[in-house]
C-alpha cells in the first residue's frame, strides 16, 4: 500500500509538472510572436539600462524606433530614429517641460503598438490613452546651439518621472588628416578628411565634398584620383562612408622664396555643415644632394652623395635601409640615372637605395651645361618593392609620372618626406686634364 501512495504522488507531481512548464512555454511563444527585441548598446548616461533597438513589423513605420534611457540621452537633429514611450504608457499625462518648439510627439492610431499605421500629433502636453502608444521625433526645428528638452510622464499628476535629451545642432564636424605634415616640392600628399558625428551616424552618401585652394595656389593644385580631375577648385568628390579618400594637394614644381603655407577650404554639399581650413606647410630642404665630382665631362659618371640636414645645420648620414625616389628635375636631355640593383639606366626612380648614380650623355651643343636632380626619401609603401615599379623610362610629366606615383598608398616615414636639389656641371672639355 505504502509504494502504491508513493506512486501516485509522483505521476501526479509529474503531471503537474508538465502543465505548468507547457503553460510558460506557450506564453513565451505568444510574447515572441508580438515583437522581436534585440540587444545592442548600453544607453549613453545609464551604465545600468540596457538600449534596444526595435524592429517593427514590414511597412508598418517610415523610420527606426529607438528605446534609450530616461536620462542623458544624446540626439542629433535630423536624426530620423523616434524615441520609444511605448513602455511607458500606463502614465496618462505628458508634459514638455522644457524645448517643446524642437520635439514632436506621435501617437499610433493601433492599441496593437506596432500594427499602427498613421500617427496623430497631439502637442506638448496632452492626456495618455492607455489603450494607444506614443513615441518621439526631434526633428520640429534646426536649433541655433545645442538644446535640453525636458519631458514628464506622470499618473494622475501624482506619480512622475522625466526623460532628457540633449539636442545637437550641427552633428557633423569635418577633421583632416594630411598624410604627410608638409608639402614636399613635386610631391603630392592626401587630405583625408572625415565628416566626424556625435551621434556616430555616417554621412548621407548623397552629400559629396567640395575643395577650394584658398592661398598657395601658385606652388600647389588639387587633384581627385577617382575623377582624375586637377585644378584648384574640385566639387562634388565622393563622400565614402563620411570619407573623403580621394583628395590630392600636390606640388607643381615652384617654391617659395619664403617660408609658406597653402591653405585649403574643405566643404560639403551640405551648407548646414561648417567648412574646414587645412593649412599645410611647403617644405623647406632637409636633404643635401651632391655629385662627386661636381664637373664631369661628356659620357662621364658621377657619384650622387646624399645626407639628412639636422635642424642646427649639421648632416648626418641616411639609414643603410632608407629608401629614395629621384627624377632630373632640369636638364633631362644632358643624362641620365644609372640604378645598380636594377642594372638600368632611367630619368625617373622611386623606391630605390643609395648609390644610384649620375652618366653624362656623350655630346651636347656649347662648351657646358647643368642638369639638377630632386631625390626625396621614399613615403613608407612595402617591404618589398620590385624592380620594374622602382623605375620608369618614359619622359617625366607632373600630370602623369607624378600621379602615378602619388596614387600608391603613402604614410609619412618618421616625421615626414625629406628632399633636396643638387645640380652637376657637364663640360665638352676633358675634365681628366
Amino acid at each position: 500500500m505504502k509504494y502504491k501512495i508513493t506512486y501516485l504522488y509522483f505521476f501526479t507531481f509529474v503531471i503537474i509538472s508538465v502543465i505548468f512548464f507547457s503553460s510558460i512555454i506557450q506564453a513565451q511563444t505568444v510574447i515572441k510572436e508580438k515583437i522581436t527585441v534585440t540587444p545592442i548598446l548600453k544607453a549613453k548616461g545609464d551604465p545600468d539600462r540596457t538600449s534596444h533597438w526595435i524592429i517593427p513589423p514590414e511597412g508598418a513605420f517610415p523610420q527606426v524606433v529607438v528605446l534609450g534611457s530616461f536620462t542623458g540621452n544624446t540626439i542629433c537633429y535630423g536624426d530620423t530614429s523616434f524615441y520609444d514611450f511605448t513602455h511607458w504608457r500606463w502614465y496618462n499625462r505628458a508634459n514638455v517641460l522644457e524645448g517643446g518648439e524642437y520635439i514632436r510627439f506621435h501617437v499610433g492610431d493601433n492599441p496593437q503598438c506596432f500594427e499602427s499605421t498613421s500617427f496623430t500629433d497631439p502637442g506638448d502636453n496632452f492626456t495618455l490613452d492607455y489603450e494607444h502608444c506614443f513615441w518621439a521625433s526631434f526633428d520640429e526645428r534646426k536649433p541655433d546651439s545645442d538644446v535640453f528638452i525636458r519631458v514628464q510622464l506622470s499618473l494622475d499628476n501624482e506619480y512622475t518621472d522625466e526623460f532628457t535629451f540633449t539636442l545637437i545642432s550641427s552633428p557633423y564636424t569635418l577633421e583632416c588628416y594630411p598624410d604627410n605634415p608638409e608639402l614636399v616640392l613635386d610631391q603630392g600628399l592626401f587630405l583625408y578628411t572625415y565628416a566626424d558625428n556625435a551621434c556616430f551616424n555616417d554621412l548621407p552618401s548623397s552629400t559629396l565634398f567640395n575643395a577650394k585652394i584658398l592661398s598657395g595656389s601658385e606652388y600647389s593644385f588639387l587633384y581627385d584620383i577617382e575623377s582624375e580631375a586637377e585644378g584648384t577648385e574640385l566639387n562634388g568628390l565622393t563622400n565614402y562612408y563620411g570619407w573623403l579618400e580621394t583628395l590630392l594637394l600636390v606640388s607643381n614644381g615652384s617654391l617659395p622664396q619664403n617660408e609658406d603655407t597653402v591653405v585649403v577650404e574643405i566643404s560639403t554639399t551640405d551648407p548646414d555643415i561648417e567648412p574646414l581650413l587645412v593649412s599645410i606647410p611647403i617644405s623647406k630642404p632637409g636633404m643635401m644632394v651632391e655629385f662627386e665630382p661636381s664637373v664631369i665631362a661628356v659620357g662621364d659618371t658621377a657619384n650622387i652623395i646624399l645626407k639628412k640636414i639636422n635642424e642646427d645645420g649639421t648632416t648626418e648620414d641616411f639609414s643603410p635601409y632608407q629608401l629614395f625616389d629621384t627624377y632630373i628635375s632640369a636638364g633631362s636631355q644632358f643624362g641620365t640615372f644609372w640604378v645598380p640593383e636594377a642594372g638600368d639606366t632611367t630619368d625617373e626612380a622611386y623606391y630605390i637605395e643609395q648609390g644610384f648614380k649620375f652618366i653624362a650623355n656623350s655630346q651636347f651643343t656649347g662648351s657646358s651645361v647643368q642638369a639638377t636632380i630632386t631625390v626625396s626619401t621614399s613615403p613608407v609603401f612595402s617591404s618589398k618593392i620590385t624592380s620594374d615599379k622602382k623605375m620608369k623610362k618614359a619622359p617625366r610629366t607632373l600630370s602623369t609620372a607624378m600621379m602615378n606615383k602619388t596614387k600608391m598608398p603613402r604614410t609619412a616615414q618618421g616625421d615626414g618626406i625629406i628632399w633636396g636639389q643638387g645640380t652637376v656641371t657637364i663640360t665638352n672639355d676633358d675634365c681628366s686634364s
